[in-house]
């Protein structure tokens, strides 16, 4: 089974999650999407990673009851808790993270400005609530994903896009990404923030590697010439499963 993670701002019926949910049935999976805290039909407040991993502790706790293996698919805010989760679960079968930001730290770009407004004023908050129906807390310095990611023992796929306007590549979990055994890296030129229609074949891939019967992500899947195990070379784009730039549809 996959569940889903939706970003800030999004929710369950959000287009782009309807999209890959559906594009992940068609593969042959079940999936399960969700309202994080704050957003949708759910209670509570967003925490930008903070608490949304006892929403994925909910959510996989009714998966497990359905299914033996699990893979979780988080974007940007949804990426971040999805690995606070895996971090104290071992027993997922594998994370897919999508535009996961590395640290909190706000990338000097308009949409990204926009987004800490949001979460990070009074008034961003209250308009946030009043126009987007999303209730944001407090804002209190989450864990970030890169801290989360070393005590994760189930193989991680991360992946981001090079045309990602609110978390750009240095800003991102893939910044400095070293792939190994049970890490995988894959870099989309194409691709915008998370659910992006480009991105969704190259995560449907990843969740085909992570539920296989050899299930467990390989080093390497860098640029040509570099080794197993390191990063690639700046400027390079990784395409681990073939040599095509992007996958066939």
């Amino acid at each position: 089974m996959v569940a889903i993670a939706h970003g800030f701002t999004a929710n369950k019926d959000d287009p782009a999650v309807v999209a890959l949910a559906d594009a992940l049935h068609r593969t042959g999976y079940d999936v399960v999407t969700y309202d994080s805290r704050g957003h949708g039909q759910s209670g509570g407040l967003c925490t930008l990673g903070g608490l949304e991993e006892l929403d994925v502790a909910a959510v996989v706790g009714w998966a497990r009851t359905r299914a033996g293996r699990i893979v979780l698919v988080g974007a940007s805010m949804g990426a971040v808790g999805v690995l606070a989760y895996a971090a104290k679960d071992p027993g997922v079968t594998g994370v897919v993270t999508v535009s996961s930001p590395g640290e909190w730290r706000v990338p000097l770009r308009f949409r990204s400005l926009i987004t800490a407004g949001l979460a990070r004023t009074v008034p961003g908050r209250r308009w946030a609530r009043r126009k987007m129906g999303v209730r944001i807390a407090r804002w209190s310095s989450p864990g970030s994903a890169r801290a989360h990611l070393p005590a994760v023992r189930s193989p991680v796929v991360v992946i981001h896009g090079g045309r990602d306007r609110i978390i750009p590549a240095r800003s991102s979990l893939a910044h400095r990404f070293v792939e190994g055994p049970r890490r995988e890296l894959v870099l989309v030129p194409a691709m915008g923030h998370a659910f992006d229609p480009s991105a969704l074949s190259w995560i449907c891939r990843a969740v085909d590697r992570l539920l296989a019967p050899d299930a467990g992500v390989p080093a390497g899947g860098g640029a040509p010439g570099d080794a197993p195990g390191r990063r690639p070379r700046r400027g390079s784009w990784c395409a681990p499963w073939d040599s095509n730039p992007e996958p066939a549809d």
